[in-house]
């Protein structure tokens, strides 16, 4: 069950990406890094949610990127060229469109590692850096 979606969106269409009257399109990188408890190794893709009173248990959550299929994975913030777990935005900037954008959907997913699955609010964070190449 998809809990929330969000789109990311940059504009590459200002003047000073033209030279001699040709637009040039940097490649729009982006990372993710997760707070609270987020293993950002490149290869979690569990988004880890807060714990205390009144928070939900047992549960995380996961980011799905616009393919449907692929997950976010965390890392720690960096945009240097070819960070684990960097990855491109789904659309890339060019001349018929000049932005450069992907739509993600949130699920909860069931974690056993945050214990028996109760109730509660459920409330996580992550940060993304964009970088462009």
């Amino acid at each position: 069950m998809v809990i929330v979606e969000f789109r990311l969106s940059v504009s590459c269409d200002k003047e000073e990406n033209k030279i001699n009257g040709q637009y040039l399109f940097p490649r729009v990188m982006i990372t993710f890094k997760g707070e609270q408890d987020t293993v950002n190794d490149g290869s979690s893709d569990l988004l880890k949610t807060q714990q205390g009173s009144g928070q939900a248990t047992g549960v995380s959550l996961k980011i799905k990127r616009q393919n449907g299929t692929d997950t976010v994975k965390y890392v720690a913030d960096s945009a240097q060229m070819g960070n684990a777990g960097q990855f491109a935005l789904y659309q890339q900037p060019s001349e018929g469109d000049k932005n450069a954008q992907e739509t993600f959907k949130v699920y909860y997913v069931k974690d056993q590692t945050r214990g028996a699955l109760t109730e509660g609010k459920v409330n996580a964070a992550a940060t993304f850096t964009m970088s462009y190449q």
